[in-house]
């Protein structure tokens, strides 16, 4: 797997207690977005993954995180996300099998929206309780750019793509 190394990532553990639809970090307005269960780790076991933001304007989130919490010994992992990436309107998170090996990794969905229906996107492997971006959005920039193509957003829902 050919992962990136994001300067933002570390596990931090036990940091967040769920309680009913928030959560309580001493942030008051830090509420659970979205939530999952699957094996991420790779040990067999489900785990719960909740996608976790902080309110501003209704119904805007900041300081989009994702947090794993560990089918067998019930331990939380924080994942961050790129700090001027991680914000959106209505976030959502899929568990699915990208690398084609025996565990989920998780895809992060943040529409930003704006007249061009901006989203980022993250695919992150949580094999073996350790976090890794196989994509996120900075990825996918030096991604497009090394491959040598360009997207061209056109009228009337239209994209072309150049290579």
């Amino acid at each position: 797997m050919n992962n990136f190394t994001n300067p933002y990532l570390s596990s931090y553990r036990n940091q967040y207690i769920h309680l009913g639809n928030r959560i309580n970090d001493n942030l008051k307005n830090t509420y659970i977005l979205d939530q999952q269960i699957g094996d991420v780790n790779g040990d067999n076991i489900a785990d719960i993954v909740y996608l976790v933001g902080e309110k501003t304007e209704n119904p805007f989130y900041e300081n989009i995180k994702v947090i794993v919490q560990d089918g067998r010994t019930m331990q939380r992992s924080v994942i961050p996300l790129y700090p001027k990436y991680s914000m959106a309107y209505t976030p959502w998170l899929v568990l699915a099998n990208f690398t084609n090996s025996n565990t989920n990794e998780i895809m992060v969905n943040l529409p930003v929206g704006g007249s061009g229906g901006l989203n980022y996107y993250y695919v992150i492997s949580f094999l073996n309780n350790n976090a890794e971006y196989i994509l996120g959005p900075e990825e996918f920039a030096a991604l497009s750019q090394s491959l040598g193509y360009e997207v061209i957003y056109l009228d009337n829902y239209r994209v072309l793509v150049k290579s």
